[in-house]
Protein backbone atom coordinates (compact mmCIF):
# COMPACT_ATOMS: atom_id res chain seq x y z
CA UNK A 1 0.00 0.00 0.00
CA UNK A 2 1.21 3.52 -0.76
CA UNK A 3 -0.19 6.86 0.19
CA UNK A 4 1.45 10.17 -0.67
CA UNK A 5 0.89 13.83 0.04
CA UNK A 6 2.80 16.85 -1.13
CA UNK A 7 2.96 20.41 0.17
CA UNK A 8 4.56 23.57 -1.19
CA UNK A 9 5.51 26.47 1.04
CA UNK A 10 4.05 29.98 0.83
CA UNK A 11 6.44 31.08 -1.94
CA UNK A 12 5.39 28.24 -4.23
CA UNK A 13 2.06 27.21 -5.71
CA UNK A 14 -0.45 25.48 -3.45
CA UNK A 15 0.11 21.73 -3.10
CA UNK A 16 -2.40 18.88 -3.07
CA UNK A 17 -3.77 18.20 0.41
CA UNK A 18 -5.63 15.12 1.59
CA UNK A 19 -7.83 14.84 4.68
CA UNK A 20 -5.99 13.92 7.85
CA UNK A 21 -6.85 10.60 9.42
CA UNK A 22 -7.22 12.45 12.71
CA UNK A 23 -9.68 15.01 11.35
CA UNK A 24 -11.37 17.50 13.61
CA UNK A 25 -8.33 18.37 15.74
CA UNK A 26 -7.93 22.08 16.36
CA UNK A 27 -4.92 23.65 14.69
CA UNK A 28 -2.19 24.68 17.14
CA UNK A 29 -0.98 28.24 17.30
CA UNK A 30 1.75 29.15 14.82
CA UNK A 31 5.22 28.48 16.15
CA UNK A 32 7.52 31.27 17.27
CA UNK A 33 10.81 31.39 15.45
CA UNK A 34 13.28 29.61 17.72
CA UNK A 35 16.56 30.92 16.36
CA UNK A 36 18.43 27.90 17.70
CA UNK A 37 18.75 24.21 16.92
CA UNK A 38 15.69 22.15 17.78
CA UNK A 39 16.17 18.64 19.18
CA UNK A 40 13.76 16.22 17.49
CA UNK A 41 12.01 13.45 19.45
CA UNK A 42 13.74 10.77 17.35
CA UNK A 43 17.31 10.35 16.15
CA UNK A 44 18.14 8.25 13.11
CA UNK A 45 19.54 4.81 13.88
CA UNK A 46 22.24 3.56 11.50
CA UNK A 47 19.59 1.50 9.69
CA UNK A 48 17.22 4.47 9.32
CA UNK A 49 20.09 6.75 8.26
CA UNK A 50 21.02 4.27 5.51
CA UNK A 51 17.41 4.19 4.24
CA UNK A 52 17.23 8.00 4.21
CA UNK A 53 20.48 8.26 2.26
CA UNK A 54 19.25 5.62 -0.17
CA UNK A 55 16.22 7.79 -0.90
CA UNK A 56 18.50 10.83 -1.31
CA UNK A 57 20.45 8.93 -3.97
CA UNK A 58 17.23 7.96 -5.74
CA UNK A 59 15.92 11.51 -5.57
CA UNK A 60 19.13 12.99 -7.00
CA UNK A 61 19.19 10.29 -9.68
CA UNK A 62 15.72 11.42 -10.74
CA UNK A 63 16.77 15.08 -10.74
CA UNK A 64 19.88 14.27 -12.76
CA UNK A 65 17.79 12.49 -15.36
CA UNK A 66 16.04 15.82 -15.96
CA UNK A 67 19.22 17.90 -16.09
CA UNK A 68 18.84 19.31 -12.58
CA UNK A 69 21.55 19.81 -9.98
CA UNK A 70 21.60 17.37 -7.05
CA UNK A 71 20.22 18.50 -3.72
CA UNK A 72 22.51 18.73 -0.73
CA UNK A 73 21.68 16.80 2.43
CA UNK A 74 20.34 19.01 5.21
CA UNK A 75 20.46 17.38 8.65
CA UNK A 76 18.14 19.96 10.22
CA UNK A 77 15.50 19.41 7.57
CA UNK A 78 15.87 15.66 8.08
CA UNK A 79 15.29 16.13 11.83
CA UNK A 80 12.11 18.07 11.10
CA UNK A 81 10.94 15.47 8.59
CA UNK A 82 11.72 12.52 10.86
CA UNK A 83 9.83 14.10 13.75
CA UNK A 84 6.79 14.64 11.53
CA UNK A 85 6.94 11.04 10.30
CA UNK A 86 6.99 9.86 13.92
CA UNK A 87 4.14 12.20 14.82
CA UNK A 88 1.99 10.86 11.98
CA UNK A 89 2.76 7.24 12.82
CA UNK A 90 2.08 7.55 16.53
CA UNK A 91 -0.97 9.84 16.30
CA UNK A 92 -2.40 7.79 13.43
CA UNK A 93 -2.90 10.59 10.88
CA UNK A 94 -1.44 11.28 7.46
CA UNK A 95 -1.37 14.98 6.59
CA UNK A 96 0.82 18.04 6.31
CA UNK A 97 -0.98 19.68 9.21
CA UNK A 98 -0.40 18.10 12.62
CA UNK A 99 -2.68 18.64 15.62
CA UNK A 100 0.51 19.04 17.68
CA UNK A 101 3.01 20.89 15.46
CA UNK A 102 0.94 22.72 12.83
CA UNK A 103 2.13 22.94 9.24
CA UNK A 104 5.59 22.81 7.68
CA UNK A 105 6.17 26.55 8.16
CA UNK A 106 5.47 26.14 11.88
CA UNK A 107 7.84 23.20 12.19
CA UNK A 108 10.65 25.01 10.41
CA UNK A 109 10.10 28.12 12.54
CA UNK A 110 10.30 26.01 15.67
CA UNK A 111 13.53 24.48 14.37
CA UNK A 112 15.00 27.93 13.71
CA UNK A 113 15.31 27.30 9.95
CA UNK A 114 15.32 30.37 7.69
CA UNK A 115 14.16 29.58 4.15
CA UNK A 116 13.03 31.48 1.07
CA UNK A 117 11.12 28.44 -0.11
CA UNK A 118 9.93 25.19 1.50
CA UNK A 119 8.16 22.13 0.14
CA UNK A 120 7.08 18.84 1.66
CA UNK A 121 6.27 15.35 0.33
CA UNK A 122 4.72 12.60 2.46
CA UNK A 123 4.59 8.90 1.65
CA UNK A 124 3.73 5.53 3.17
CA UNK A 125 5.13 2.42 1.47
CA UNK A 126 6.64 -0.97 2.14
CA UNK A 127 10.08 0.09 0.91
CA UNK A 128 11.91 3.25 -0.07
CA UNK A 129 12.24 2.39 -3.78
CA UNK A 130 8.48 2.00 -4.16
CA UNK A 131 7.90 5.23 -2.21
CA UNK A 132 10.20 7.21 -4.52
CA UNK A 133 8.74 5.66 -7.68
CA UNK A 134 5.22 6.59 -6.68
CA UNK A 135 6.19 10.09 -5.56
CA UNK A 136 7.78 10.69 -8.95
CA UNK A 137 4.68 9.34 -10.71
CA UNK A 138 2.41 11.84 -8.91
CA UNK A 139 2.34 15.32 -10.56
CA UNK A 140 2.39 17.31 -7.30
CA UNK A 141 5.18 15.29 -5.72
CA UNK A 142 7.11 15.24 -8.97
CA UNK A 143 6.99 19.05 -9.08
CA UNK A 144 8.58 19.18 -5.62
CA UNK A 145 11.26 16.62 -6.47
CA UNK A 146 12.14 18.36 -9.75
CA UNK A 147 11.91 21.95 -8.47
CA UNK A 148 14.91 23.91 -9.74
CA UNK A 149 14.41 26.55 -7.06
CA UNK A 150 15.27 24.35 -4.06
CA UNK A 151 18.84 23.50 -3.09
CA UNK A 152 18.71 21.18 -0.07
CA UNK A 153 16.59 18.33 1.22
CA UNK A 154 16.13 16.41 4.44
CA UNK A 155 14.42 13.03 4.47
CA UNK A 156 12.89 11.65 7.66
CA UNK A 157 11.91 7.98 7.80
CA UNK A 158 10.43 5.87 10.61
CA UNK A 159 9.43 2.22 10.71
CA UNK A 160 5.68 1.64 10.88
CA UNK A 161 2.88 3.70 9.40
CA UNK A 162 -0.28 5.51 10.53
CA UNK A 163 -2.43 2.47 9.74
CA UNK A 164 -0.60 0.50 12.43
CA UNK A 165 1.34 -1.69 9.98
CA UNK A 166 4.79 -2.22 11.56
CA UNK A 167 6.21 -3.43 8.21
CA UNK A 168 5.63 -0.15 6.42
CA UNK A 169 7.69 3.01 6.26
CA UNK A 170 6.47 6.56 6.88
CA UNK A 171 8.48 9.11 4.90
CA UNK A 172 8.67 12.91 4.99
CA UNK A 173 10.77 14.76 2.41
CA UNK A 174 11.45 18.42 3.27
CA UNK A 175 12.87 20.60 0.48
CA UNK A 176 14.14 24.14 0.96
CA UNK A 177 16.13 27.03 -0.40
CA UNK A 178 17.66 28.25 2.80
CA UNK A 179 18.74 31.75 3.76
CA UNK A 180 22.02 32.47 5.53
CA UNK A 181 22.08 34.27 8.83
CA UNK A 182 23.85 37.62 8.79
CA UNK A 183 24.13 40.50 11.19
CA UNK A 184 22.87 43.88 9.97
CA UNK A 185 26.49 45.03 9.77
CA UNK A 186 27.54 42.04 7.67
CA UNK A 187 24.61 42.55 5.32
CA UNK A 188 25.30 46.28 4.94
CA UNK A 189 28.95 45.63 4.11
CA UNK A 190 27.99 43.19 1.35
CA UNK A 191 25.33 45.52 -0.04
CA UNK A 192 27.85 48.38 -0.21
CA UNK A 193 30.17 46.20 -2.31
CA UNK A 194 27.25 45.17 -4.53
CA UNK A 195 26.31 48.81 -5.13
CA UNK A 196 29.85 49.77 -6.14
CA UNK A 197 30.13 46.77 -8.47
CA UNK A 198 26.72 47.41 -10.03
CA UNK A 199 27.61 51.00 -10.79
CA UNK A 200 31.03 50.21 -12.26
CA UNK A 201 29.64 50.45 -15.79
CA UNK A 202 28.61 54.07 -15.29
CA UNK A 203 30.93 57.04 -15.75
CA UNK A 204 32.32 56.42 -12.27
CA UNK A 205 31.42 53.93 -9.51
CA UNK A 206 29.20 55.15 -6.73
CA UNK A 207 31.05 56.82 -3.90
CA UNK A 208 30.07 56.16 -0.29
CA UNK A 209 29.14 59.38 1.49
CA UNK A 210 29.67 59.77 5.22
CA UNK A 211 26.97 62.45 5.26
CA UNK A 212 24.43 60.17 3.59
CA UNK A 213 25.47 57.25 5.82
CA UNK A 214 24.78 59.40 8.87
CA UNK A 215 21.40 60.49 7.54
CA UNK A 216 20.40 56.89 6.72
CA UNK A 217 21.50 55.74 10.19
CA UNK A 218 19.47 58.51 11.82
CA UNK A 219 16.26 57.49 10.04
CA UNK A 220 16.41 53.73 9.37
CA UNK A 221 14.44 52.98 12.55
CA UNK A 222 11.54 55.05 11.18
CA UNK A 223 11.04 52.88 8.10
CA UNK A 224 7.82 50.87 8.05
CA UNK A 225 7.79 47.89 5.69
CA UNK A 226 5.59 48.41 2.67
CA UNK A 227 4.78 51.97 3.66
CA UNK A 228 5.54 54.61 1.04
CA UNK A 229 4.24 57.18 3.50
CA UNK A 230 7.07 56.45 5.92
CA UNK A 231 9.65 56.93 3.16
CA UNK A 232 7.95 60.17 2.13
CA UNK A 233 8.15 61.45 5.71
CA UNK A 234 11.79 60.44 6.02
CA UNK A 235 12.59 62.05 2.67
CA UNK A 236 10.99 65.31 3.76
CA UNK A 237 12.95 65.27 7.02
CA UNK A 238 16.25 64.57 5.24
CA UNK A 239 15.58 67.31 2.68
CA UNK A 240 15.06 69.74 5.53
CA UNK A 241 18.26 68.60 7.23
CA UNK A 242 20.23 68.95 4.02
CA UNK A 243 18.80 72.42 3.58
CA UNK A 244 20.51 73.36 6.84
CA UNK A 245 23.82 71.82 5.77
CA UNK A 246 26.42 73.60 3.68
CA UNK A 247 28.52 72.62 0.70
CA UNK A 248 27.07 69.13 0.30
CA UNK A 249 26.68 69.61 -3.47
CA UNK A 250 23.68 67.28 -3.72
CA UNK A 251 21.08 68.06 -6.38
CA UNK A 252 18.62 65.20 -5.89
CA UNK A 253 17.95 62.31 -3.56
CA UNK A 254 16.14 58.97 -3.79
CA UNK A 255 15.27 56.74 -0.83
CA UNK A 256 15.04 52.96 -1.14
CA UNK A 257 14.09 50.57 1.66
CA UNK A 258 14.24 46.78 1.53
CA UNK A 259 13.87 44.16 4.26
CA UNK A 260 15.73 40.93 3.52
CA UNK A 261 16.91 37.71 5.15
CA UNK A 262 20.46 38.31 3.91
CA UNK A 263 22.42 40.63 1.63
CA UNK A 264 21.94 38.39 -1.41
CA UNK A 265 18.22 39.17 -1.25
CA UNK A 266 18.86 42.89 -1.82
CA UNK A 267 17.86 44.12 -5.27
CA UNK A 268 20.12 46.87 -6.56
CA UNK A 269 17.80 49.64 -7.83
CA UNK A 270 18.14 50.78 -11.42
CA UNK A 271 18.98 54.32 -10.28
CA UNK A 272 22.23 53.02 -8.74
CA UNK A 273 23.47 52.22 -12.26
CA UNK A 274 22.63 55.63 -13.70
CA UNK A 275 25.69 57.80 -14.52
CA UNK A 276 24.00 60.77 -12.87
CA UNK A 277 23.81 58.97 -9.52
CA UNK A 278 27.13 59.76 -7.84
CA UNK A 279 26.92 59.04 -4.08
CA UNK A 280 25.13 56.75 -1.67
CA UNK A 281 24.56 56.24 2.01
CA UNK A 282 23.35 53.04 3.67
CA UNK A 283 22.15 51.95 7.09
CA UNK A 284 20.87 48.64 8.42
CA UNK A 285 19.10 47.39 11.51
CA UNK A 286 17.61 44.15 12.84
CA UNK A 287 13.95 43.51 11.99
CA UNK A 288 11.53 40.60 11.84
CA UNK A 289 8.60 39.47 9.72
CA UNK A 290 5.08 38.59 10.82
CA UNK A 291 6.19 35.10 11.85
CA UNK A 292 8.99 36.46 14.02
CA UNK A 293 11.73 35.33 11.65
CA UNK A 294 14.84 37.55 11.85
CA UNK A 295 15.35 39.87 8.90
CA UNK A 296 17.47 42.92 8.11
CA UNK A 297 16.06 46.31 7.17
CA UNK A 298 18.17 48.44 4.84
CA UNK A 299 17.72 52.12 4.07
CA UNK A 300 19.60 53.33 0.99
CA UNK A 301 20.02 56.96 -0.01
CA UNK A 302 21.06 57.63 -3.62
CA UNK A 303 22.17 61.14 -4.53
CA UNK A 304 22.90 63.11 -7.66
Amino acid sequence: MLRTLNRLGPTAAAGLLAAALAAGCARPAAATFAGSRWTPPIVATPEIAAIEREMLALLNRDRGAHGLLPLGWDAELADVGRAHSLDMRDRRFFAHESPATGVLEDRLDRAGVLAYEMRENLAMAGDIVTAQQNLLASPGHRANILAASVTTVGIGVVFGDPTGDPRGLTVTQVFARRANRETPEEAASKVRRALVLASAGANAPLAQSTLLDALASAHVAEVLDGSSDSLARIGAAITKELGNARNHGLRGLRLVSQTVFEASGFEVPADAREPTTRQFGLASRAASDARGRPKIRLLLLLAR
